[in-house]
């Protein structure tokens, strides 16, 4: 994930002091610019993030078209999901699909090194969880209810590390992929709700997400609120930086009916 590259971070914040921000110094202001939301807790002037080596990457690309619709939905969309927390489970791999009702795209599934035959034609690793089960996602949507070509499902693997180093939204941490609902703005928050039953402890990505959610707290920050509004407080007391579904977005104004804001007290 982005924020887990971050090093430092170089900010100006309310009180006009310029301060730098890692995980010894200010190191509360470090956690929360990592992944609690953007623009809400100092001017961020630079980031120092982390360097990678370069090196070969093994990658591929695939498209289904829908000829058939119990062979697309039962096999091809039901196998795909079923992979995904092995799929989740290997490191540093990556995808990215997209689904609607007239085809499955795979636009990328990537692994760096994955030149290598041993890790490219060896058999996948099976995720169990105490019982020794198998993992499973949910179904797929029903064929009734799926995005018809104009709107678009699409997804991406997750793998990531690190939990509790930085403020991003602790389900992504064992989230076996996030799912975007595009081209369908005025029934998104609708769609969030129905999906919130098989995805308990879930949450939404706040880069891609509605303004006016009306869980956007357990959504978008979820445990991690309270300490992001603390941190919200310590920084910025007078709540100078503002954006709307932002951490204590809700506290000092309100968005006003002409677009103002409004001082709640």
């Amino acid at each position: 994930m982005g924020a887990d590259n971050a090093l430092e971070f170089d900010v100006i914040t309310a009180d006009g002091k310029r301060r730098t921000a890692y995980p010894t110094e200010n190191a509360n202001l470090y956690w929360a610019l990592g992944g609690g939301g953007a623009g809400n807790y100092a001017l961020v002037l630079s980031v120092i993030t982390k360097a990678h080596p370069d090196g070969p990457v093994g990658g591929a690309t695939i498209t289904f078209t829908n000829t058939n619709d119990a062979k697309f939905w039962a096999g091809i969309i039901t196998a795909w999901l079923k992979l995904q927390p092995t799929l989740n489970d290997i490191p540093r791999f990556s995808s990215l699909w997209f689904l609607t009702k007239e085809v499955f795209r795979i636009s990328y599934a990537i692994l760096p090194d994955g030149t290598e035959a041993g890790r490219v034609q060896g058999p996948l690793p099976v995720r169990r969880d105490a019982q020794g089960n198998r993992h499973h996602t949910p179904p797929p949507t029903k064929q009734a209810s799926a995005p018809a070509s104009t709107t678009t499902f699409s997804g991406s693997t997750v793998t990531s590390e690190r939990p509790g180093a930085n403020a991003v939204l602790p389900a992504w941490r064992d989230v076996p992929f996030t799912t975007e609902l595009a081209r369908i703005q005025r029934f998104v928050n609708a769609w969030q709700i129905r999906t919130r039953s098989f995805t308990p402890g879930g949450g939404s990505y706040m880069n891609e997400a509605t303004f006016d959610a009306p869980d956007w707290k357990t959504d978008y920050q979820g445990a991690t609120y309270p300490k992001l509004e603390a941190i919200k407080e310590r920084y910025d007391p007078d709540y100078l930086f503002w954006v709307n579904a932002g951490v204590g977005s809700d506290s000092y104004w309100r968005l006003g009916d002409d677009g103002r804001l409004c001082c709640n007290t």
